[in-house]
């Protein structure tokens, strides 16, 4: 789901009278919540994150071109071997023809494109609409709606949370023995 359909859609279920901008301040936040406390603590970041910051040409496959980006860890990987392609799992990562590039989501502002795609994948972008009716119930002091509203969202994050959980790796942390 972009930017631009999750505010028409959400739009479309909850008329109100907020900017744009307004709503897609909102956006970022849940965006940058999902990426600082999901996302960032697994190995591997999600297709949505990667196609989101412009990985042309990303798939599943397991060979990568010459000047191919893989993410990795959550680093960036460029290539910068002048060879054929290159097998994720053959990749010496302490050589130094491969410069990691630490990617950090910064979020939306005025000037972002709408065309942009939100972090959430497929089926759980629905958190976006729920996300945006309750901040709207919450600004217009409709505190009954918002709580509604913000349980709906909060069941649907933790479905997600845990489907996310269930299916990434989290990052490994070295094991520190005191005697």
């Amino acid at each position: 789901m972009t930017i631009a359909e999750a505010i028409e859609k959400a739009d479309a279920l909850t008329p109100n009278g907020y900017t744009q901008n307004a709503k897609i301040e909102w956006l970022s936040r849940l965006d940058l919540t999902v990426y600082n406390e999901i996302f960032k603590t697994h190995e591997n970041l999600p297709l949505a994150f990667a196609k989101a910051w412009g990985v042309e040409n990303w798939n599943d496959s397991t060979s990568y071109g010459l000047g191919a980006m893989v993410v990795y860890r959550g680093l960036l990987l460029e290539s910068l071997k002048a060879s054929n392609t290159v097998e994720p799992k053959d990749i010496n990562w302490a050589d130094p023809e491969w410069k990691p590039v630490e990617i950090d989501f910064e979020g939306y502002g005025d000037e972002t494109d709408l065309s942009k795609t939100l972090l959430i994948p497929e089926p759980y972008c629905h958190l976006y609409l729920k996300w945006i009716e309750t901040q709207i119930n919450y600004q217009n002091g409709d505190y009954g709606r918002y709580n509604n509203s913000l349980q709906a969202f909060r069941d649907g994050y933790t479905d997600f949370r845990n489907w996310y959980n269930n299916n990434n790796m989290p990052l490994s942390r070295r094991l520190r023995f005191f005697r």
